[in-house]
Protein backbone atom coordinates (compact mmCIF):
# COMPACT_ATOMS: atom_id res chain seq x y z
CA UNK A 1 0.00 0.00 0.00
CA UNK A 2 1.44 3.38 -0.78
CA UNK A 3 1.79 6.38 1.35
CA UNK A 4 -1.23 7.98 -0.40
CA UNK A 5 -3.59 4.94 0.65
CA UNK A 6 -2.64 4.38 3.65
CA UNK A 7 -3.69 8.28 4.46
CA UNK A 8 -7.15 7.77 2.64
CA UNK A 9 -7.54 4.43 4.92
CA UNK A 10 -6.54 6.42 7.54
CA UNK A 11 -8.93 9.10 7.56
CA UNK A 12 -11.61 6.35 5.85
CA UNK A 13 -11.29 4.52 9.52
CA UNK A 14 -11.95 7.85 11.04
CA UNK A 15 -14.86 8.32 8.69
CA UNK A 16 -16.57 5.14 9.43
CA UNK A 17 -15.60 5.47 13.16
CA UNK A 18 -17.71 8.62 13.40
CA UNK A 19 -20.75 7.31 11.35
CA UNK A 20 -20.84 4.34 13.58
CA UNK A 21 -20.98 6.63 16.82
CA UNK A 22 -23.43 8.55 15.26
CA UNK A 23 -25.74 5.47 14.57
CA UNK A 24 -25.37 4.18 17.80
CA UNK A 25 -26.16 7.22 19.62
CA UNK A 26 -29.89 7.64 17.34
CA UNK A 27 -30.06 3.65 16.77
CA UNK A 28 -31.28 1.80 13.65
CA UNK A 29 -34.64 2.20 14.54
CA UNK A 30 -34.80 6.04 15.08
CA UNK A 31 -32.16 6.68 11.55
CA UNK A 32 -34.74 4.17 9.80
CA UNK A 33 -37.72 6.05 10.50
CA UNK A 34 -35.96 9.43 9.79
CA UNK A 35 -35.14 7.83 6.40
CA UNK A 36 -38.74 5.98 5.81
CA UNK A 37 -36.91 2.62 5.51
CA UNK A 38 -36.54 -0.93 7.60
CA UNK A 39 -33.91 -1.14 10.40
CA UNK A 40 -32.95 -4.17 8.54
CA UNK A 41 -31.87 -1.56 5.76
CA UNK A 42 -30.12 0.45 7.64
CA UNK A 43 -28.11 -2.64 9.68
CA UNK A 44 -27.32 -4.38 5.93
CA UNK A 45 -25.82 -0.03 5.29
CA UNK A 46 -23.48 -0.67 8.01
CA UNK A 47 -22.38 -3.66 7.43
CA UNK A 48 -20.77 -2.46 4.11
CA UNK A 49 -22.41 0.78 2.50
CA UNK A 50 -20.79 2.67 5.79
CA UNK A 51 -17.62 1.72 5.06
CA UNK A 52 -17.83 2.18 1.19
CA UNK A 53 -18.95 5.28 1.75
CA UNK A 54 -16.61 6.50 4.42
CA UNK A 55 -13.75 5.25 2.12
CA UNK A 56 -15.00 7.28 -0.99
CA UNK A 57 -15.78 10.70 1.71
CA UNK A 58 -11.84 10.04 2.38
CA UNK A 59 -10.68 9.55 -1.19
CA UNK A 60 -12.54 13.34 -2.13
CA UNK A 61 -10.76 14.56 0.79
CA UNK A 62 -13.79 14.88 3.03
CA UNK A 63 -14.79 14.14 6.75
CA UNK A 64 -17.14 13.39 8.96
CA UNK A 65 -18.11 15.47 11.59
CA UNK A 66 -20.74 15.99 14.31
CA UNK A 67 -23.63 18.22 12.82
CA UNK A 68 -23.11 21.33 15.84
CA UNK A 69 -19.25 21.30 14.94
CA UNK A 70 -17.96 24.31 12.75
CA UNK A 71 -14.88 24.13 10.72
CA UNK A 72 -12.27 26.69 10.45
CA UNK A 73 -9.41 27.58 7.86
CA UNK A 74 -5.74 26.45 9.54
CA UNK A 75 -4.45 30.04 8.76
CA UNK A 76 -7.61 31.22 10.76
CA UNK A 77 -6.74 29.31 13.67
CA UNK A 78 -3.25 30.04 13.46
CA UNK A 79 -3.72 33.63 13.78
CA UNK A 80 -5.79 33.39 16.66
CA UNK A 81 -3.16 31.14 18.36
CA UNK A 82 -0.51 33.81 17.63
CA UNK A 83 -2.82 36.37 19.09
CA UNK A 84 -3.45 34.22 22.53
CA UNK A 85 0.62 33.61 22.95
CA UNK A 86 0.87 37.67 22.35
CA UNK A 87 -2.06 38.57 25.00
CA UNK A 88 -0.17 35.42 27.72
CA UNK A 89 2.70 37.02 27.11
CA UNK A 90 2.15 40.88 27.50
CA UNK A 91 2.77 42.63 30.89
CA UNK A 92 -0.02 43.42 32.80
CA UNK A 93 -1.85 46.20 32.21
CA UNK A 94 -1.48 48.98 34.33
CA UNK A 95 -3.95 51.90 35.23
CA UNK A 96 -2.89 55.21 34.12
CA UNK A 97 -3.77 58.24 36.51
CA UNK A 98 -4.15 61.73 35.25
CA UNK A 99 -2.35 63.10 38.47
CA UNK A 100 1.08 61.10 38.29
CA UNK A 101 3.85 63.36 37.14
CA UNK A 102 5.28 62.50 33.87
Amino acid sequence: MNEVSATIEARARKNYTQMLKALAERTQAAVALQLGCNESTVSRWKDGEFEKTARALAAMGLKVVPQDLECWPPNYIESLRTLAKLAVSAPPAQALSWDDPE
